[in-house]
């Protein structure tokens, strides 16, 4: 593996897991050559999500098509999908909720039928599987099996990674939505709802019971393994265009296979039961869906009559042939849909572009100022746009009728099924979220208010703000907390913001931010989050830090590391290292540079390559990880100033991080540091010196006004040297004008 200094590829990791899609192929078979099928699928790209509904046959003897209602069941399903991806605030997925609202929508149609269902859609790197009756899902993962014999060759292989379980009553009746139901809400309520963490390469393969009741899971382990081998590249696994190929190959041979033994059973093996089939086939790849990518599904042909439709009675479903659909007596190859919109991820919260109104644009809010400024009279504010989204909160802008611009942080209510997707951590996480925030504004907010670093700071205005009237009425979409803070101009992430700003407004921001890490460290703050959208410059030029929803306040001495915790698991893990003396645990915390020094050196405890870590262990931005926080602890100040080096390197080059971070799956390892820190302090001068020069922006280049001199560079890389150093007691001391 080649190992560069700096490696803006590698390092475009942030906070939180990997972001991953679905590439989906689908593939389906009536079990008579007549009609449709009783089978409904979809498969959406641009949604990474999947559906799967079972119609129960039993209705043809009362002369009634069951495969309407699963088609018009997936149908809605997919629209509540759609839906939920759109808008200016996109929502999680929330599959429970989509079966709900999609079998109310049918049930009012007053269609006839009832199904099983199996639905599922990928976020970042968790697929959520909603299964309700028999269909079924399996999740493969490449791997290698090492061979039995010392010199001998390596094979790939696929491991069963899961694999549903069927929901039955008893033998051949399983659990079903029917149109005969009396309470919606009971007859729904046995449902399973499984989160699965996945990584790049995985295959889930997904079918009616048509599917498993012909085919074992051993032969789709080894049907997938061996059209993975065929279509794979030079590296070993195939590539995006691969990915696609795959999964719609896989699907279809999957499919034919069900087809023929459904038919002509194998004398020794499964087989025989001639059903209805339909197949889902999804690869694992990275990126975020593409906008326009492909939807695959059997009910865009149903079609209104004179008197019904979709939207009103009941529907009608037009012939295979008729679609254009390529036919033949066992399969039906689908062709693409039409393309909806993807989902977006969301950002910190004042660096997305306003979008279309959300749900609380037009509100009231009331709210008295806090602190020793506070008139203690009520002030009434509209809420105007929305400025930015993050994992927990949104941000508008606050139009008080009295005083300036203001900014209301209003804390997500998480959705239902937040829980099965992320545990029940995640409403945790939302209210910890709120804490910290609340708490460091609070601090922050007593000032000194005659520190250097009090104006670079966003301040907490108001930490209970109400609100009185807004244009919904939706208890959800209330948010769960709000704090207003003050305006404090455009994110420096945004291009029009940072392409004002020469190489020595650009050194002025970090030098300002220099005297806020300072006011931090009085506190015992430690922002651990300090990136380009997280710093705000007004029209004064006045730099400032936003976003304390990641801080973490240390109550021990401002002039060591100590640990937290917050970062209890990785001291854990640091302390119980193999090579770790026993009775040096005890006499933890040390200083880091003695812990270098004195344990780590001496016994060749290597924390950088030689180990891989969870992000989500992390309290921040994972470029902008001190190294100490690998031995779980942080310093007041000296570990935002490593931030503050991360933002001043971004600064300069526009690459996240200045050392290489090697991303596997859902684990990091901080590569980049075990060569850097090696060095000594002048070889670590230079190495910085050449890759500024080499790296450095196009606008900073030429002598032009706003660029970067020869001597300034110099100056730059001897500064990011001390910034970035390994001991935090050997960074610039927060608060000086070095820079």
């Amino acid at each position: 593996r080649r190992r560069t200094l700096c490696s803006s590829a590698k390092a475009k990791a942030s906070l939180g897991p990997q972001r991953l899609r679905l590439v989906l192929g689908a593939h389906g078979v009536p079990k008579s050559e007549e009609g449709a099928g009783e089978d409904a699928f979809f498969a959406s790209n641009p949604l990474s999500a999947f559906g799967l509904a079972d119609g129960v046959g039993g209705w043809t003897k009362q002369g009634i098509d069951s495969g309407l209602f699963s088609r018009a069941l997936l149908q809605h399903a997919h629209r509540e999908l759609r839906g939920r991806s759109q808008g200016a605030v996109p929502r999680l997925p929330n599959l429970p909720e989509a079966a709900r609202v999609a079998f109310e929508a049918v049930r009012s149609e007053r269609i006839l039928g009832s199904c099983t269902l199996l639905l599922a859609q990928l976020h970042m790197n968790t697929v959520s599987i909603l299964n309700f009756g028999d269909c079924g899902v399996i999740c493969l993962r490449p791997t290698v099996v090492q061979s039995r014999f010392i010199g001998g060759t390596p094979k790939p292989s696929m491991r069963l990674l899961y694999r549903t379980s069927p929901m039955m009553h008893r033998p051949n009746l399983p659990f079903q939505l029917s149109s005969e139901d009396d309470d919606t809400l009971a007859s729904f309520e046995p449902f399973d709802l499984v989160s699965l963490r996945v990584r790049r390469g995985d295959i889930l393969v997904a079918g009616t019971d048509g599917l498993y009741d012909n085919i074992s899971e051993r032969e789709l382990t080894h049907m997938a393994l061996e059209q993975r081998q065929a279509l794979a590249g030079e590296s070993g696994a195939p590539t995006a265009e691969g990915a696609r190929s795959l999964a719609a190959a896989l699907a279809a041979k999957i499919t034919r296979r069900a087809a023929d033994v459904a038919r002509v059973p194998d004398e020794f093996g499964g087989g025989g039961k001639l059903d209805d089939i339909a197949v889902v086939v999804a690869c694992v790849e990275e990126g975020s869906a593409t906008v326009g990518g492909e939807v695959f599904d059997n009910f865009s042909g149903v079609s209104s009559s004179s008197s019904s439709g979709l939207g009103s009675s009941s529907t009608r479903w037009q012939s295979p042939t008729s679609r254009g659909f390529s036919t033949s007596a066992r399969s039906l190859s689908y062709t693409s849909g039409s393309p909806f919109a993807s989902q977006r991820r969301g950002c910190a919260w004042s660096s997305t572009a306003a979008g279309p109104s959300s749900s609380l644009e037009g509100a009231i809010v009331r709210y008295r100022l806090d602190g020793p400024g506070g008139s203690g009279d009520d002030i009434d504010a509209r809420v105007g746009r929305l400025l930015g989204q993050g994992s927990y909160a949104l941000a508008y802008e606050l139009l008080p009728s009295v005083g300036g611009l203001a900014v209301l942080k209003a804390f997500r209510r998480p959705d239902p099924a937040l829980a099965a997707l992320f545990g029940r951590g995640c409403a945790q996480e939302v209210a910890a979220q709120y804490l910290r925030e609340r708490r460091a504004g609070e601090a922050l907010r007593l000032g000194p208010a005659s520190h250097p670093g009090f104006p670079h700071v966003a301040q907490l205005l108001s930490a209970a703000p109400r609100l009185e009237r807004g244009p919904t009425s939706n208890a959800c979409d209330e948010p769960a907390q709000m704090l207003v803070h003050e305006h404090a101009g455009e994110a420096i992430g945004r291009p029009s913001a940072l392409a004002r700003l020469g190489f020595a407004c650009r050194v002025a921001v970090v030098a300002q931010l220099m005297r806020a890490a300072a006011l931090l460290r009085l506190h015992g703050i430690v922002h651990a989050d300090i990136n380009a959208e997280n710093i705000c410059v007004d029209g004064s030029g006045r730099a400032r830090i936003i976003d304390f929803g990641n801080a973490v306040i240390l109550e021990g001495s401002r002039d060591r590391a100590q640990a937290c915790e917050r970062l209890a698991q990785l001291r854990t893990k640091y302390l119980h290292h193999p090579r770790f003396p026993p009775s040096e645990r005890y006499s933890f915390p040390m200083s880091v540079g003695r812990l270098i020094a004195d344990v780590e050196r001496p016994r060749g405890i290597d924390l950088y390559s030689g180990c891989a870590y969870d992000p989500e262990m992390l309290p921040g931005n994972l470029a902008a990880t001190p190294p100490e926080a690998l031995r779980g602890t942080l310093h007041p100040g000296a570990s935002d100033v490593y931030g503050l080096g991360v933002l001043l390197w971004w600064f300069l080059t526009g690459e996240e991080a200045p050392f290489e971070i090697d991303i596997t799956g859902d684990r990091a390892s901080f590569v980049g540091w075990a060569s850097f820190y090696k060095l000594t302090s002048a070889e670590q001068v230079a190495t910085l010196r050449g890759e500024l020069q080499r790296k450095l922006l196009p606008e900073l280049r030429g002598g032009a006004g706003g660029s970067a001199a020869p001597d300034e560079l110099d100056v730059a890389a001897g500064w990011l040297c001390a910034a970035l150093a390994e001991v935090p007691e050997q960074r610039p001391r927060a608060g000086t004008a070095a820079v």
